[in-house]
């Protein structure tokens, strides 16, 4: 890859290029000088479909698998080649004499200089969109947004993936979700859930269980619960 094209992605952010094209495969880091010293890891992939007249002589079919860690500042690129036998293995050779290549680069930086939470900051991002599909009735694109997500107690995220099981009619997940409520609201969304699906005795030890919620409330769940009872008796 061209050292001018590394110097134009890395000024835009980008901290890990992957291209194909060369037929072998390649892994390095990149320094660059922008205002300050930054990296960029660089990944070429080997060809998985070409023929042998397309391939370089001595290289084999080859496909990369790149292993990313939690912080998004290191990559492992583990290389499987054709060998004899038409099976694949690990490439061990070049810069892969380990089964593997290690690279690394600087994390995304703000106006101050200090690290950007890279999870945090697409976690928020991805609240937001989220919560523009709730509000332009696309529940179900706000679920698949928010299925990735740790759902923790109290947390935004949480309100907005409740919100959206129950326009999508789905109590099994909103009784998933919930799991011991955390507010009174909460309490409320679990028994109606668990109504919903028809499970009256757990609706009923959900709302015994719950001592805060306030006289009209509970008895008007109470009431819901009866009548469903009565209503099956028949």
């Amino acid at each position: 890859m061209d050292a001018s094209q590394v110097r134009e992605m890395g000024g835009l952010g980008f901290q890990l290029g992957l291209h194909g094209h060369q037929h072998v495969a390649e892994a390095s880091t990149q320094f660059i000088y922008l205002n300050e010293t930054q990296s960029m890891g660089i990944v070429s992939a080997g060809s998985l479909c070409a023929g042998a007249k397309e391939l370089p002589r001595g290289v084999n079919r080859q496909y990369n698998l790149i292993v990313l860690d939690d912080e998004l500042c290191h990559a492992r690129v583990h290389v499987r080649e054709i060998v004899d036998g038409e099976q694949f293995s690990g490439k061990r050779n070049g810069a892969f004499l380990r089964g593997y290549s290690e690279l690394s680069w600087r994390g995304t930086t703000d106006m101050a200089g200090r690290l950007v939470d890279v999870m945090a900051t697409n976690s928020r991002r991805t609240v937001i969109q989220a919560e523009a599909a709730l509000h332009a009735d696309r529940p179900r694109e706000a679920i698949a947004l928010l299925r990735n997500l740790e759902l923790a107690p109290g947390s935004y995220e949480r309100k907005l993936a409740i919100q959206a099981f129950q326009l999508e009619r789905d109590w099994k997940s909103v009784i998933d979700t919930i799991g011991t409520p955390e507010t009174t609201e909460e309490v409320v969304f679990l028994v109606s859930a668990f109504l919903n699906c028809g499970l009256l005795d757990k609706a009923a030890s959900a709302l015994d269980a719950n001592a805060n919620l306030d006289a009209a409330t509970r008895n008007a769940l109470s009431e819901q619960i009866n009548v469903k009872r009565m209503m099956r008796a028949q």
